[in-house]
């Protein structure tokens, strides 16, 4: 069974980088935002330097991949912080990780 959810992430899902100090991984896995109705989507938040990026995103990715809360993921340019981390099994057999990010602000590229 994990072998068939590996093969429809990698056929139908899209490439996705994780990030963890100076190593990277890169795998095929889906990525969406999860559109729900909670404050994190509704609510517009602004600083100084602009509006606060809100809402959540779900990814998943292969058992293999062994996200862990504090990577950061890398996918369509721009960056995301892993806040929760799951596996679904399938009796003792890990079939797949789930994993829901919020999105991070822009690389600081002001000279210092």
């Amino acid at each position: 069974m994990r072998h068939t959810v590996e093969k429809v992430l990698c056929k139908y899902g899209r490439e996705i980088v994780v990030a963890r100090g100076e190593e990277s991984l890169v795998f095929q896995g889906f990525f969406h935002h999860t559109g729900s109705k909670d404050w994190h989507n509704m609510e517009k938040s602004c600083n100084v330097l602009g509006q606060i990026p809100r809402g959540q995103y779900l990814v998943l990715a292969p058992a293999w991949t062994n996200l862990v809360v504090g990577d950061m993921i890398l996918c369509d340019g721009r960056r995301f912080s892993v806040r929760r981390v799951e596996s679904e099994n399938l009796m003792e057999e890990q079939l797949y990780s789930w994993a829901l990010c919020v999105e991070l602000g822009k690389e600081d590229t002001w000279p210092m």
